[in-house]
């Protein structure tokens, strides 16, 4: 690796170090909710062993728990898995950037952004899920384009235990992953294979059957599954909440509106502290990405040029924001949301500007 890019993936790991030192103490940065409930778990089940809890999502407290019967109960040890988790995700980044093509110049400009992202600095350094999501979003992107050049089924199966790994982490993951298989299915697969992929992914979740029960077999309608979830999902780390998605008289407007303040909120009127500062210069970063995006998908021009590489990243950025769009019910929760496709994004905008016009 280059001295420059070793340079910039070391020093945004010292300010996660440091990041974390300041999240023990709680009087100078109140940790996240979750972060806290996560290690407490881990805790408690490296004393006293169970499954109560084995559901989507706290099997992350499951692995934090054995680490933590092998070293110490210190939530030292969640920080430094998470250290680690997120080192391999840079590295990573840093490969798919070479695999995509991007020139010196645009690799340290994306891999600058990618490790002093501020909230990735700060919930990717906790007891928390992010750095994980971002290793293995980044892990399907590396895999599957691999799978897309070379077309080894080893790219594609390591593509699926990513995708796998991902549904246990967080359920969203559970319609992103059968999306993400659907569009390998249908476009490089024939229909016996697709059958057969299907299939064993299918065993996989019978195998995992109670993880996964509550969110297949559904007991109410989807438009009062996600009106539950956001009510349950209204956070103390924002100023405000956006309003339940199907709650309007119009579904489709309740949708693009939800998904608008999701990928934009605070807007500068609703900036009221340090935190939305923050959050407001992240996602003003992210709207210049999203129209220079949008941008090059309306212009005739440039879309006859795109290849195979950006279609599926185009595919892989917005099944995921629009995904999470729909259980996030105020910016605080949104900016964690937006955290595993932050790699993503940046990849389809390096894509987008090696396009002649």
């Amino acid at each position: 690796m280059k001295p420059l890019l070793f340079l910039i993936i070391f020093g945004s790991l010292v300010i996660r170090v440091f990041v974390s030192l300041v999240l023990l103490n709680d009087n100078v940065i109140l940790p996240p909710s979750d972060s806290t409930d996560f290690h407490n778990l881990a805790y408690e089940l490296s004393n006293n062993f169970h499954f109560d809890n084995f559901y989507i999502g706290w099997i992350y407290s499951y692995w934090l728990s054995f680490f933590y019967s092998i070293f110490s109960n210190s939530r030292i040890v969640g920080f430094l898995l998470s250290w680690i988790v997120w080192l391999i995700s840079a590295i990573y980044f840093k490969k798919v950037c070479t695999l995509l093509g991007f020139s010196n110049k645009q690799v340290k400009i994306y891999l600058f952004l990618y490790c002093f992202l501020p909230s990735s600095l700060f919930y990717a350094s906790d007891t928390m899920r992010e750095a994980y999501q971002m290793l293995f979003l980044i892990f399907v992107v590396y895999f599957g384009i691999n799978y897309i050049k070379f077309g080894k089924v080893s790219f594609f199966f390591k593509l699926f235990i990513s995708l796998f790994i991902l549904c246990l982490l967080h359920h969203v993951f559970i319609g992103f992953s059968i999306l993400i298989l659907a569009y390998f299915l249908l476009s490089k697969f024939t229909i016996k294979k697709s059958v057969f992929v299907f299939v064993i992914f299918s065993i996989l979740f019978t195998f995992f059957g109670s993880l996964f029960k509550g969110y297949l077999i559904p007991s109410s309608s989807l438009s009062e599954s996600v009106e539950k979830f956001n009510e349950i999902g209204r956070s103390l780390e924002a100023n405000s909440t956006y309003p339940i998605l199907f709650g309007t008289s119009n579904p489709v407007i309740g949708f693009f509106t939800n998904f608008l303040q999701y990928l934009l909120e605070p807007f500068p009127w609703r900036v009221k502290n340090f935190f939305d500062v923050v959050v407001f210069v992240e996602n003003s970063l992210r709207f210049i990405f999203l129209f220079y995006t949008i941008k090059y998908v309306f212009n005739k021009k440039t879309r006859s040029k795109f290849d195979a590489d950006l279609r599926f990243l185009l595919f892989c950025f917005f099944v995921m924001e629009v995904l999470w769009s729909l259980g996030t019910s105020n910016w605080g929760t949104a900016i964690r949301h937006h955290l595993p496709a932050v790699g993503v994004l940046l990849f389809l905008i390096g894509k987008l500007k090696s396009i002649k016009t």
